[in-house]
């Protein structure tokens, strides 16, 4: 009588572990480019917000003091524009790091004046004078990002 013995084919225990640490490595390095990803996304998306709202708040001037009839600083982090029309437009930073930069807007012949919050996380807002122009200077710093622009802009010339 014959005995037929089957051989049982696997993996040893060395070539387990082997493996096993094979995937460990990869898990984690998959792990170390999905962090590095996300860091930079929330890195970008910061850095667009901070961008958008330096540059809504300075187009928005730049378009009042060209539109102006005159403008005058009451100290370097304040520019009151005053229109054509009589119309007065301010903008001002607290000077806190982090802080605010408000519009206040006063109709001709009023003395209410009505104010808003254009933006926080200012860290810098810096006006000069530089006859005709004007040059504004901001810096609006995030927890990961910050933005930094700088505009000239000069009030329309009278025509008469």
């Amino acid at each position: 009588m014959r005995i037929n013995i089957h051989k049982v084919c696997g993996f040893t225990l060395p070539e387990l572990m082997l493996s096993m640490t094979l995937l460990a490595f990869l898990m984690v390095a998959a792990a170390l480019g999905i962090q590095a990803a996300e860091g930079s996304r929330s890195y970008n998306f910061e850095k667009t917000d901070l961008t958008t709202r330096a540059r809504g708040v300075l187009d928005r001037l730049s378009r009042d003091v060209r539109r102006a009839a005159s403008y005058a600083m009451t100290d370097s982090r304040t520019v009151v524009v005053t229109m054509t029309n009589g119309d007065t437009h301010a903008y001002a930073w607290d000077g806190a790091s982090g802080g605010n930069l408000t519009y206040s807007y006063t109709p001709n012949g009023s003395l209410v004046a009505t104010s808003a919050v254009l933006t926080d996380k200012v860290t810098a807002f810096e006006v000069t004078d530089a006859n005709p122009s004007l040059i504004v200077r901001i810096v609006l710093t995030g927890t990961k990002a910050t933005s930094e622009m700088c505009i000239s802009a000069t009030p329309r010339k009278s025509l008469y």
